[in-house]
C-alpha cells in the first residue's frame, strides 16, 4: 500500500510537471484583482481610418479616484500610444476633421474644459475657460470652430444670496441650465448661441457648417428630458427655430453629410414606455417620417454613412450588435455578429472601416477593428493582460418558460472546475432598470455601459472561483426582446417578473444544477426592489443583498428624481392609484420575512432616496431577522468611489458566504 501511495504521487508529479506552465498558474479571482481591472471607454476612429483614440480608466485605490487617459493605437495593429497624463482625469476624444489634432476634456486645471493636442507633436492648448464646466462637444465641418455645451457660473448676485441666506436651497430654482457656444480656435473667442431658457443636451453641425441642430429641453432636471425638442441654431447669430416639438422625447440628432435630413431618435409625438423610434426631418422643417418601422428593438447612438445609410447600437436578446439600415431600406441587418456585446463604435470618413469597443464573457472592453464591407473583427488592444493568469467561470445561455408559458432568457456562469452532475450553490442577480438587460459581457450588465468602473456590486467570478453559480435572469420588462415584452410588466411589478426569475431558478434545480438548500438572492435600484420583493414572497433563499432598493413604491414616488417612471408602469400618481402601488410594495407584506439580508445604498442617491433602504431595514429590525444596513457617504445611485466599491464588494462576498455556505445556526 505504501508503495502505491509513493507511485500515485510520483504520477502525479510527473504529469503536473508535463502541464502547460500557464495553466499551473492560473488562479481564482479576487475582489483586488477586480480592483485593479481597466476600463475602455469611447472608442473613436481618425477620419483616415489609420488610428484609434480612446479612453482607458484605472482605479487608483490608495488616492480613492479613478485616473482616466487618452490613448491612441493604429488600426493596422501595434503598440498603443499613451496621448495624455494627467491624475484629474482626460476624456472625450474627438478628431478633428483633418485627423490632424484631437481635442478632449480635462479636469487637470479645475472645471471640465476643452484641450486641443497636436499630433505632430507639443504639449495641449487649453481652448475654453469656462466655469461651469463643458458637458459636450462637436467639431465644425472645416476644423475651425467648436461648438460646446457649458452651463453659466452663478452670478454675483447669486453668490451673494447663496452666502446671506447660508446656503438655502430653493427646489426648482436657479437651474444651471447648459447653452450652446461656439469658441473660434484661431482667436479663442467664444460666442454664445441659446439663452438660458434651454437646457441643451445634444448637438450635431450642418455640413455647411451655418447652422447646427440641436436637442433641448426645459430644465436639466431627468424628467424633463421626456420634454426634449429639436432646435436649429445659427452658427454665429440669429433666430433660434423650432424644428420638431412634439410631445415625447427628441434626442441624439445628426445632420446628414448631403445636409438634406436630420436624423433622431424620438417617441413619434408620444411619451409611452417602449415607445422609440427613428426618424428624419427637413432642416426647413414639416412632418418627421418614420424609419424602419418594424424594427421591433432599440436605436442607440444612430450615425449617418457617407453613402446615407444609418447605423446604430442594438440590443438583441443578450447580445449588443451593431446594424446597417441602408438607404431607402426598410430593415436594419446586424453589420456585427457573435456571442459578444459591440457596446460602442466608430466610423471613417469613407465609411470604409469601423472601429468598435467589445466586450465578451471572458474580457472587458478592448478596440478592434474591421472592413465595414465584410465584417472580420481584428484585435488592437490589451488592457488586461493579467486576466490571462486567472481561472474564470464560463458563462452560457439558459433558455425557460415562465408559469405562464412566457419564453425567458438568462446568463449562468458556473463555477470554475465545476464538475458534471454535482450540485453548487447559486446566487440569482437581478439587473437593474426594470428596463435593463444581462449581456454576454464580463460583466454582464454594468460593463456595456460607459460607467468609469469595471466591476459592479457584486464580484461575479469572484464568487464564481468560491464555488458560486451566478444566475442572471433577463425577466419580463427587460430590453433587448422588443416592446410587447418590455411593456409586459407594466402594472405588474413583483408577480409575473418575480414568476420568471423563480420559475428560472426552479429549471437550474431540475436540471441537477443548483443546490435548493443554497440559493442567494442579490440585486441594485429594480434588482434591489425585486429582491426587497421575494423575500416577502419566500423563504427559500439563504441570504439577500438588497442594493440601492425601493421597497416602498408609494414614497418613491414622492421621493425619486423620476417619478415619471412609476406613473408610466402604474398608470397614475400612488394616492389615486393607492391599491397598484401596495401590491407591489415589499413594505406592505414586510412580516413574512424571514432572510437575512445585506443593504447598501448611497448616501446621496436622488434615483432611490436613502430613505428608502431605512423602511427596510425597520421592517427587519421589527421582525429580529439578521440583517446588516451600510450607507455610502457622498455616493449617488452608483458607488464611485473605489475605496467604497472594494467595501460594497467585500461585504457581499462575506454576507454570502457566511449564510449560504456556511450556513450557520440563526
Amino acid at each position: 500500500m505504501q508503495f502505491r501511495h509513493r507511485l500515485a504521487i510520483a504520477l502525479a508529479s510527473l504529469w503536473l510537471s508535463a502541464a502547460p506552465l500557464a495553466a499551473q498558474a492560473k488562479r481564482v479571482a479576487t475582489v483586488d484583482d477586480l480592483m485593479r481591472l481597466k476600463t475602455v471607454t469611447d472608442v473613436q476612429l481618425s477620419p483616415d481610418g489609420s488610428k484609434v483614440a480612446y479612453v482607458v480608466t484605472v482605479p487608483v485605490v490608495d488616492k480613492n479616484e479613478h485616473d482616466s487617459d487618452v490613448w491612441l493605437v493604429p488600426a493596422a495593429g501595434g503598440e498603443p500610444i499613451q496621448l495624455t497624463n494627467s491624475p484629474k482625469g482626460d476624456q472625450s476624444p474627438r478628431w478633428s476633421p483633418d485627423g490632424r489634432r484631437i481635442a478632449f476634456v480635462s479636469m487637470r486645471d479645475g472645471p471640465p474644459n476643452i484641450y486641443l493636442l497636436d499630433l505632430r507633436g507639443g504639449e495641449p492648448r487649453k481652448l475654453t475657460r469656462t466655469e461651469g464646466g463643458v458637458q459636450g462637444f462637436a467639431w465644425s465641418p472645416d476644423g475651425g470652430r467648436i461648438a460646446f455645451t457649458s452651463a453659466d457660473p452663478p452670478s454675483e448676485e447669486r453668490k451673494q444670496a447663496t452666502e446671506a441666506t447660508a446656503g438655502v436651497i430653493v427646489v426648482d430654482e436657479h437651474f444651471p441650465m447648459a447653452r450652446l457656444r461656439v469658441v473660434d480656435l484661431a482667436s479663442d473667442e467664444v460666442v454664445t448661441l441659446t439663452g438660458s431658457d434651454r437646457h441643451v443636451t445634444a448637438m450635431s453641425w450642418a455640413p455647411d457648417g451655418t447652422r447646427l441642430v440641436v436637442s433641448a429641453q426645459p430644465t436639466p432636471r431627468v424628467p424633463d428630458g421626456d420634454l426634449s425638442d429639436l432646435l436649429v441654431v445659427p452658427a454665429d447669430s440669429g433666430t433660434v427655430r423650432s424644428l420638431v416639438s412634439w410631445e415625447g422625447p427628441d434626442g441624439s440628432p445628426a445632420w446628414s453629410p448631403d445636409g438634406s435630413e436630420i436624423l433622431f431618435v424620438s417617441g413619434g409625438g408620444r411619451n409611452e414606455l417602449g415607445e422609440s423610434g427613428l426618424y428624419v426631418v427637413s432642416p426647413a422643417g414639416g412632418a418627421p417620417r418614420r424609419l424602419a418601422a418594424s424594427y421591433d428593438r432599440d436605436f442607440a447612438e444612430p450615425v449617418w454613412g457617407p453613402d446615407g445609410a444609418i447605423y446604430f447600437g442594438s440590443v438583441d436578446g443578450v447580445r449588443i450588435q451593431v446594424m446597417r439600415l441602408a438607404k431607402g431600406r426598410a430593415t436594419p441587418t446586424a453589420l456585427t455578429s457573435g456571442d459578444r456585446v459591440h457596446a460602442g463604435f466608430s466610423l471613417s470618413a469613407d465609411g470604409r472601416t469601423i472601429a468598435l469597443r467589445v466586450l465578451d464573457p471572458s474580457s472587458p472592453p478592448e478596440i478592434f477593428v474591421s472592413a465595414v464591407d465584410r465584417y472580420q473583427p481584428r484585435r488592437l488592444t490589451t488592457t488586461n493582460p493579467m486576466l490571462d493568469s486567472l481561472s474564470l467561470g464560463a458563462m452560457k445561455v439558459v433558455r425557460w418558460k415562465s408559469t405562464d408559458g412566457m419564453e425567458i432568457e438568462g446568463l449562468l456562469i458556473e463555477p470554475v472546475g465545476a464538475v458534471p452532475g454535482r450540485r453548487f450553490p447559486v446566487l440569482t442577480y437581478v439587473h437593474g432598470g426594470p428596463t435593463g438587460v444581462f449581456t454576454l459581457g464580463f460583466e454582464p450588465q454594468m460593463g456595456a455601459a460607459p460607467f468609469p468602473i469595471q466591476a459592479g456590486p457584486y464580484p461575479l467570478q469572484v464568487f464564481a472561483g468560491k464555488g458560486y453559480g451566478l444566475f442572471m435572469p433577463n425577466p419580463r420588462g427587460s430590453s433587448g426582446y422588443g416592446k410587447a415584452f418590455l411593456r409586459a410588466n407594466v402594472d405588474d411589478w413583483g408577480h409575473g417578473d418575480f414568476a420568471d426569475i423563480m420559475s428560472g431558478l426552479d429549471h437550474l434545480v431540475a436540471q441537477g444544477l443548483a443546490d435548493p438548500a443554497r440559493l442567494g438572492l442579490m440585486g441594485w435600484s429594480y434588482g434591489g426592489y425585486m429582491t426587497s420583493w421575494a423575500i416577502t414572497q419566500t423563504d427559500r433563499f439563504k441570504a439577500a443583498s438588497v442594493g440601492a432598493g425601493l421597497p416602498n413604491l408609494f414614497s418613491m414616488h414622492g421621493n425619486t428624481d423620476i417619478p415619471g417612471t412609476l406613473r408610466e408602469y402604474f398608470g397614475d400618481v400612488p394616492w389615486r392609484a393607492k391599491e397598484r402601488y401596495e401590491r407591489s410594495s415589499a413594505m406592505y407584506h414586510a412580516d413574512n420575512i424571514k432572510t437575512p439580508t445585506l443593504i447598501q445604498h448611497g448616501e446621496k442617491d436622488d434615483r432611490v432616496q436613502l430613505g428608502q433602504a431605512w423602511e427596510l431595514y425597520r421592517a427587519l429590525e421589527d421582525r429580529k431577522v439578521p440583517r446588516l444596513f451600510v450607507i455610502y457617504p457622498r455616493q449617488g445611485h452608483l458607488i464611485i468611489e473605489p475605496k467604497q466599491q472594494r467595501d460594497m464588494m467585500t461585504r457581499n462576498l462575506d454576507w454570502f458566504t457566511w449564510y449560504v455556505r456556511t450556513q450557520p445556526v440563526p
